[in-house]
């Protein structure tokens, strides 16, 4: 599956300078996000890997927020989030909202953490009005041993 997103105008709605992040990394992070959007037209996912402290973070939520926006569908993007990270990233994605994001429609998007199968399957479960348009997973959280039949069931009837 691949997905086109318009990237036309990326610098009109993210930002990534600021006081902690200096303008030429603000700008290679800025072109990663553009590439890896424009690569989604033709491939269907990326592995984003680079030295600790880059910025792989915030590129990744400019990717996630951007793609869940242009989704009509409203489907959420879920980011597989390591256990050692899980409450990391939900206040990741506050600051980015914050200090990256300057569309002010684009401020309305919404993220929500699920630790296990059942949370994930409530939140997208809901309408797509309520749903969130992204999703941080805990790693783990469909491990056989964390769920019971009935979500095995609602995974197998899913698939």
């Amino acid at each position: 599956m691949t997905w086109p997103i318009d990237i036309n105008d990326l610098d009109e709605r993210l930002d990534l300078r600021n006081d902690r992040v200096s303008t030429s990394d603000a700008l290679r992070q800025q072109r990663t996000i553009a590439e890896i959007l424009r690569r989604f037209g033709s491939q269907p996912g990326i592995i984003l890997a680079d030295e600790v402290g880059m910025g792989k973070t915030f590129v990744a939520l400019g990717v996630a927020i951007l793609a869940a926006l242009a989704d009509r569908r409203r489907r959420p993007v879920v980011i597989m989030v390591p256990s050692s990270l899980y409450d990391k990233w939900p206040r990741d994605f506050v600051t980015f909202k914050e200090r990256v994001i300057k569309r002010p429609g684009d401020m309305a998007i919404r993220a929500v953490a699920a630790s296990s199968a059942l949370d994930f399957f409530r939140l997208i479960g809901n309408g797509a009005a309520r749903r969130p348009h992204i999703i941080f997973l805990k790693h783990g959280a469909f491990h056989v041993q964390n769920i019971d039949q009935w979500i095995r069931f609602a995974l197998i009837k899913r698939a």
